[in-house]
């Protein structure tokens, strides 16, 4: 079953039932191109390196493969769901009950990677290179996997989770995203 994400279909599916919308859906990226997760195209698998770091702290013995994998660490209120739109560039997030929009732009090559430096680490893959990492990292501790894998990019996020910046392997900025809108939905369903 398809879902169109909208502020009424919302009202009818939220908290855990919210989630699932997500999983199968049609969503409107910023510039209202049409995107569907069910061919795996816009899907973007991107997960924090704080928050696997601090995961494997925890348990320090989890290996990932057959029944763990890597985004089974993270439980739903730290999932992402990533949406690309691969007609315009743009970045479209869900988190809890919220929704980030961003729009992709070209970085002026003076920037240096070192004043990110307190800026959240990243991993962001598309579904066949996210497949392609998953065979990979079979049998591996998480924090092993990730340190170990050739991204193709890491990925620094703003503490205000205003921008974005992907990293290339030569550690250069390679390309950015801004965010340009912000949608609490728990807001607007409490305002109603």
């Amino acid at each position: 079953m398809k879902y169109i994400i909208s502020k009424n279909s919302i009202k009818r599916k939220m908290n855990r039932d919210y989630i699932e919308v997500i999983f199968m859906a049609h969503c409107r990226c910023i510039n209202g191109h049409d995107m569907w997760n069910g061919d795996g195209k816009p899907i973007i698998w991107a997960f924090s390196i704080r928050y696997i770091k601090d995961y494997v702290k925890r348990f320090p013995d989890v290996t990932l493969g057959t029944g763990m994998q890597i985004y089974d660490l993270f439980n739903d209120e730290d999932e992402l769901h990533c949406w690309y739109c691969d007609e315009c560039h743009s970045l479209t997030v869900f988190i809890n009950h919220y929704r980030y929009d961003f729009v992709r732009f070209d970085v002026n090559k003076e920037m240096k990677i070192t004043s990110l430096s307190n800026w959240e680490d990243y991993i962001a893959l598309r579904d066949i290179p996210f497949d392609e990492f998953s065979d990979w990292y079979d049998g591996m501790n998480p924090l092993t996997a990730i340190e170990n894998y050739k991204f193709d990019y890491l990925y620094k996020v703003s503490s205000d989770k205003q921008f974005i910046y992907a990293i290339d392997s030569h550690d250069e900025i390679a390309f950015g995203f801004q965010q340009v809108r912000l949608i609490d939905y728990n807001q607007e369903i409490n305002s109603d």
